[in-house]
């Protein structure tokens, strides 16, 4: 059974490798033995993370990316294949939000958002299928969120560009599959992070929360790990263009 979940002396570039989610990723990769591409705008995070990993007895490397910019991930590309020769695995795990009521949204901030969430991925799932179509293997890992299947408030733009990204996955699936490339997402739920501090202030906002919860609590960050390294391996070979909800049952509950 243990070939089932092998990935060890794989490629994975982590898209958002300094964000709260993209650094546990990026951990849990490499202690599953995958060389990992770190890369995102902060550079400094990548490299304190890149010693982290090497300390612990992993592979890494960093990279200063922008991806929103399309000339930017065509030099991340070139440098991960001058230095590793292939890419296995595209974690796109980058994101940010503005929290405002959709009236008080102007078109900057609407842009914004949309490029992080939506155009980012979309360049990138571009840039590294192209390496993918060219050795006939691969795997997509896309983050979706709660807010492509459900209205968030003051979340209009955010939750635009997440079911964007949703839909973005089951085409991309459909198209890169005759290349033997698997292409999902993974549907983070509310997870016990600095980001939730809002929602565990509002006593009335979290009570609601706990009540559409089946398991009752909050997610840990560490547990999008097994997900993430389920889609990567070998075990999730027959499975392409699905969301795996990792939400304690959020979206299953209709209360």
């Amino acid at each position: 059974m243990g070939s089932l979940f092998d990935i060890s002396g794989k490629v994975a570039v982590i898209i958002g490798s300094s964000g709260g989610l993209g650094q546990v990723i990026s951990r849990g990769l490499a202690a599953a033995q995958v060389k990992v591409v770190l890369a995102s705008r902060n550079q400094s995070a990548n490299e304190q993370l890149v010693n982290e990993i090497v300390e612990a007895g992993g592979e890494a490397f960093a990279c200063q990316v922008d991806i929103t910019e399309l000339k930017e991930l065509e030099a991340l590309k070139d440098t991960v294949l001058d230095w590793y020769g292939d890419v296995d695995f595209l974690i796109n795990c980058a994101g940010m939000t503005i929290k405002k009521p959709l009236i008080e949204v102007n078109t900057d901030e609407w842009e914004k958002v949309q490029l992080v969430n939506l155009q980012g991925v979309f360049l990138s799932c571009q840039v590294f299928s192209r390496v993918m179509i060219a050795n006939k293997k691969g795997r997509i890992i896309n983050f979706a969120s709660l807010g492509s299947f459900v209205g968030i408030k003051t979340s209009a733009p955010y939750c635009a560009a997440k079911g964007g990204v949703l839909q973005l996955t089951k085409v991309l699936a459909m198209e890169l599959a005759p290349y033997g490339i698997n292409v999902n997402a993974v549907t983070p739920g509310v997870l016990d992070t600095p980001l939730a501090s809002g929602i565990k202030g509002n006593q009335e906002a979290y009570q609601r929360l706990m009540n559409r919860l089946p398991l009752g609590r909050l997610g840990k960050a560490e547990e999008i790990i097994g997900p993430v390294l389920f889609l990567c391996s070998p075990a999730a070979d027959y499975i392409t263009g699905i969301s795996l909800p990792v939400d304690g049952g959020f979206l299953a509950s209709g209360i």
